[in-house]
């Protein structure tokens, strides 16, 4: 098969067509992402931004621009996944 005959796919999902939290859910999961932690973005967003990775299998590096920095996104998620918060996340959902 040479390049010119391949066909691309391109399952891209928008990201106002991925869930985002609502502010039920937020209300619950809040208190498992304090304020006055590291980040300078709001929680909630981050929470959203690792969502939309998780849902769309993304690669960090591809997150979309409405959302915090990929890097910041990720330390967080790594952050989350060590001191356990990103389980109540999973639970909730």
């Amino acid at each position: 098969m040479t390049k010119s005959s391949r066909k691309t796919t391109s399952h891209a999902i928008a990201s106002e067509d991925v869930k985002q939290l609502t502010q039920v859910e937020w209300e619950s999961l809040a208190e498992y992402f304090p304020m006055g932690s590291r980040s300078k973005y709001e929680k909630r967003d981050l929470v959203n931004a690792a969502l939309y990775i998780q849902q769309t299998g993304t690669v960090w590096a591809k997150l979309p621009e409405n959302y915090p920095p990929y890097g910041s996104v990720y330390a967080f998620y790594k952050r989350s996944l060590k001191n356990g918060s990103w389980q109540h996340v999973l639970d909730v959902l």
